[in-house]
């Protein structure tokens, strides 16, 4: 794609989710969830396939660093979004915060084949991205819920086109569950960020009438990983970037959610 080919398809992606809401209320019975897909456009080409006897897809973010097609499965996840607007859905994720892509491999990815001022175009694409997706009674967000953040629609509060949003939200994008505590913990591993307890996500999901949540944000062996009597799952959709690890899709339909894995084959 060339330059002014990619600084399009951002600008018509920008476009369309500047429009969203910060809170996606899903209308949709049957769909595809995909966890981080992180360059793999095998992961991406193959949620799109699927999803197309479906009633649509929903990405639960981090799209780029680490993987190998960086880009091209960004571009593919856009391009499907301008294809299909009403029935791809496309959430944020901590690698679409600039000081996380700055770091890990985007920036020099797009710098080798753009330049800088690409670089802060993709950014600013992303800043437009959603955070939350509800679909029946079910969360969709790319890490956890927020210490901060009591009541689900308090998300569409804030305004779109934040580079870093603040820290409420930020922890949408960051937080991870853990075992064996009850509130919300710090979080040595994830830059001073939050661990929550099944206590929590209980009485957030009792507050805002839900019966659980689906994350991505944590690599999981299968691909695909149950807590607290199912009251969450993580669903990650990448079969390359971690060593011991597979990806996989889930599926949502007829009211059940049943995993798909992904091969690692290109």
């Amino acid at each position: 794609m060339n330059r002014n080919e990619q600084f399009l398809l951002l600008k018509e992606c920008s476009d369309i989710l500047k429009n969203e809401p910060n809170l996606l209320r899903l209308r949709k019975k049957n769909i595809v969830v995909v966890g981080d897909v992180h360059g793999s456009k095998r992961a991406v080409s193959l949620a799109l396939e699927i999803s197309e006897s479906f009633d649509g897809v929903i990405f639960l973010g981090d799209y780029v660093d680490r993987g190998p097609y960086q880009i091209e499965a960004v571009n593919l996840v856009l391009s499907a979004k301008l294809e299909r607007p009403k029935s791809v859905f496309l959430l944020r994720g901590n690698h679409e915060l600039p000081y996380m892509n700055e770091v890990y491999g985007f920036r020099h990815v797009v710098e080798t084949m753009y330049d800088y001022e690409m670089w802060m175009n993709f950014n600013m694409c992303f800043s437009y991205l959603p955070y939350v997706g509800v679909l029946g009674d079910v969360m969709l967000v790319h890490g956890g819920i927020s210490e901060g953040i009591k009541s689900i629609e308090d998300v569409d509060v804030y305004p779109k086109g934040m580079m870093v949003p603040p820290p409420e939200i930020e922890e949408l994008l960051w937080n991870d569950p853990m075992d064996g505590i009850s509130d919300f913990v710090f979080n040595e591993e994830r830059m001073g960020f939050k661990k929550f307890g099944r206590g929590a996500l209980i009485d957030f999901l009792k507050r805002n009438s839900l019966s659980r949540l689906i994350r991505g944000h944590q690599p999981v062996k299968d691909g695909f990983y149950e807590m607290w009597d199912g009251k969450i799952i993580t669903v990650f959709s990448s079969p390359e970037t971690h060593p011991n690890k597979k990806g996989a899709l889930l599926i949502f339909e007829s009211g059940e959610f049943h995993p798909v894995a992904i091969s690692s084959s290109i």
